[in-house]
């Protein structure tokens, strides 16, 4: 054995006596009982017999754990339970399911003779019912019941049945862990309960209970079809399960019923009587048997009537065949009569034919009327009737589209379906059509190479079969526009940047958009040429003109131009529109979106599409602005920007990178060479406003605006079209 120097126990008790020991097995120690008392005492029941109860230790120098019981109102057993001091959980497995007696259990802590302070806590044993209780009837006769065991450590289970008494009836016992149970001794047509006890020893469950109405339920939907002049099928649905099969009765007109005229067996649904004739009513009733039990019987009768054909249709192959093709509705018919109304409105045989389809080979150009019947014997169906138009359908959807000043490209729809020519006319104001082309059939297109652009023509289509003309197709006027009056930028086809997350988007045509916006001097040539050929009512304060209509707006006299704002620099006097002085390059205001989409109408243009618009102002450049990423006061005109024109429109095109008189602009034209497509005034577009759909977007910022609004993607302004502004104009584009 090590020797320890007497010194060195001395060393080692001087410094214990500096600690302030808390162990719980040392009375003298400053830990309370409260402290060491084990935490989140839980007790579970885990089976019909059995408490777990657990905890949570706070100390790790205990002895060991003391569990005291009491059942219900008798005394505490004390130390019912020791435990080391390394385990939180025990069982209890000699509980009795007694769901009215309580369980009540005290927890300590104990080291030496020294205990924690008690925790109590209490449970009352449940014996739950079986749930989710379900009857399901097998026949007539046999219902299944089934459930969902909740207890663990039941020894069985009572089925009991109440039907057509007053008392339960005991069917069978059954073993733990049972889940089903068939009753085959179900009194039909008669409510069964039954009731479902779990039991363990002279312990009882909760009872569950459900109900079955053990109704045989009649066949229902008789249906009669007839398969032929000598046969009917009939089909019912099967509403039971389990019988043994289906009688049939049978009443010919008004005779006596024949019973049990045939039968069926078990699930068949359908049965075929051959034994019948035409022109005659018959009666069926059905009936589901199982024993010497029936159900109640349904009915139905029908009439073995002659079926006359239908959906008789007229087929126009050409003008020399029809094809008739139509229903036959009856079996074993002999076969139809086809009969067709000549000019003098008799009646003719065409053909008999056991077929259901004839072609006329010869019939009249215009109207073709005809009838037919079947026939069997000496018996006859009604006639069927059915008319058609025997012509040539004319085209329509006519348009007419101005290629160059002395070429116009037509398209049209053919809406006849059999092959014949087009004749192309054409004719100016006042004179009469003349034929200027004849196409084959499947040709929607003609391009006129000989056009005058000094005169105003109107074409029609029509269809060709020698010797007949369709009707005309609409007629479509084209006036030869002279070459645009401003400059145009071409917008290549592509991917381009949208919005402000920078979304690739894609127009797959080339178009053109004016390089600059519309003056105040060309839209008074235009207001001037349009008022010379008497299309516009200008008072003192407006222009008014007319619109066609869509979907918003219904065709009226709209606002083009408003005289009367401050802003407006176009006047009019003397049956004369002009510009105040100075302003005749500065872009146009005070124009509606009427104003300005008459206006690309004059030209064959349009107004641009929110996507053509930013597709010409940032190309798939994900610039911010037309010039690029960098904002600087020289790039556009906006709200107290500094130039000359401040507060105001400036000339279009004065952000070209100038020296003007002493203002030096930096050159703010787009990727594709539009200029002011940020700034100066804001510009109408085609569409409307996806959530108010009154209004029409507006794109590009303005003088009036601060630079925040400028931006080449900012698409959230929409303006009234029937207003005007005075830092609204536009711009336009032409499609190839």
């Amino acid at each position: 054995m090590r020797k320890v120097s007497l010194s060195l126990v001395i060393l080692i008790f001087l410094i214990d006596c500096g600690r302030e020991w808390n162990n719980p097995f040392d009375p003298s120690a400053s830990i309370t009982k409260s402290e060491w008392t084990p935490k989140n005492f839980n007790i579970e029941q885990t089976s019909l017999n059995s408490f777990q109860l657990n905890w949570e230790d706070v100390d790790a120098n205990i002895e060991g754990y003391k569990i005291h019981r009491k059942v219900g109102g008798g005394p505490w057993i004390d130390n019912f339970i020791k435990i080391s001091p390394d385990t939180q959980l025990v069982i209890d497995s000699t509980v009795e399911p007694k769901t009215s007696q309580l369980y009540s259990y005290k927890l300590v802590a104990y080291a030496g003779k020294n205990e924690s302070k008690e925790v109590i806590n209490t449970l009352y044993p449940s014996f739950p019912a079986v749930s989710n209780l379900q009857t399901t009837q097998i026949s007539p006769s046999e219902v299944k019941i089934q459930w969902v065991d909740e207890t663990d450590g039941e020894d069985g289970f009572y089925i009991d049945r109440l039907a057509n008494s007053e008392y339960w009836t005991r069917l069978d016992t059954l073993p733990e862990n049972s889940t089903v149970f068939y009753d085959s001794t179900t009194i039909i047509n008669e409510t069964n309960y039954y009731k479902v006890t779990a039991f363990y020893g002279t312990y009882r469950s909760e009872e569950a209970t459900t109900d079955l109405n053990s109704i045989f339920q009649a066949p229902t939907d008789l249906t009669i079809t007839k398969q032929s002049m000598g046969a009917l099928k009939l089909n019912w649905t099967d509403n039971s399960e389990g019988e043994e099969g289906f009688c049939i009765n049978r009443k010919v007109g008004d005779g006596s019923w024949i019973e049990n005229y045939a039968t069926v067996a078990q699930n068949i649904t359908e049965y075929i009587d051959e034994n019948v004739v035409p022109n005659v009513t018959y009666h069926y009733s059905i009936r589901a048997y199982h024993k010497d039990v029936k159900t109640s019987e349904i009915r139905e009768s029908v009439n073995m009537a002659f079926s006359m054909p239908d959906n008789l249709h007229i087929d126009q192959e050409n003008l020399y065949e029809l094809n008739l093709i139509w229903n036959d509705n009856s079996e074993g018919e002999e076969g139809f009569k086809v009969y067709r109304q000549d000019e003098a409105g008799q009646w003719q045989l065409l053909t008999t034919t056991i077929y259901n389809f004839y072609t006329d080979e010869n019939p009249h150009y215009g109207w073709n009327h005809y009838k037919l019947y079947a026939f069997f014997e000496e018996f006859k169906t009604d006639s069927l009737e059915k008319s058609l138009r025997n012509i040539i359908v004319n085209p329509n959807n006519l348009m007419a589209d101005v290629v160059d000043a002395t070429t116009v490209k037509l398209t049209w729809e053919n809406f006849c379906h059999f092959n014949h020519k087009i004749s192309v006319e054409r004719k100016t104001i006042g004179g009469e059509f003349n034929q200027i082309a004849l196409v084959n059939f499947g040709t929607n297109t003609y391009t006129d190479f000989d056009v005058d652009s000094t005169l105003t023509y109107e074409y029609a289509v029509r269809g060709f079969v020698d010797p007949y003309y369709s009707d005309f197709s609409n007629i479509d006027t084209i006036q030869i526009i002279p070459d645009l009056p401003f400059e145009m930028v071409e917008v290549v086809a592509g991917n381009f940047t949208y919005g402000q997350n920078d979304e690739t988007q894609t127009i797959d045509y080339d178009y053109e958009i004016m390089k600059y916006e519309v003056t105040n001097e060309q839209y008074a040539i235009f207001l001037q040429e349009v008022f010379d050929n008497g299309k516009l009512s200008v008072t003192s304060n407006s222009v008014k003109g007319n619109y066609s209509g869509d979907d918003n707006f219904p065709q009226d006299s709209y606002l083009y131009y408003d005289l009367g704002d401050e802003d407006a620099r176009i006047k009019f006097n003397n049956n004369k529109f002009f510009v105040i002085s100075n302003y005749e390059n500065h872009p146009v205001t005070e124009i509606t979106w009427f104003g300005a989409s008459a206006f690309a109408k004059y030209y064959h243009c349009s107004l641009p599409s929110e996507f053509e618009w930013e597709k010409a102002a940032r190309g798939n450049t994900g610039h911010k602005y037309p010039w690029g990423n960098d904002f600087v006061s020289y790039y556009c005109n906006y709200h107290n920007s500094g130039d000359p024109f401040d507060n105001g429109t400036t000339p279009v095109g004065y952000y070209d990178g100038s020296n003007h008189g002493g203002y030096v602009t930096l050159d703010n034209r787009s990727y594709y060479g539009a200029f002011d497509m940020a700034g100066n005034v804001w510009e109408w577009t085609s569409d409307w406003n996806l959530s108010s759909t009154d209004k029409h977007t507006v794109r590009g910022g303005s003088w009036y605006n601060s630079e925040s609004l400028i931006f080449a993607y900012y698409n959230s302004l929409s303006y009234n079209p029937t207003l005007g502004y005075g830092y609204v104009g536009f711009r336009l584009v032409k499609k190839y």
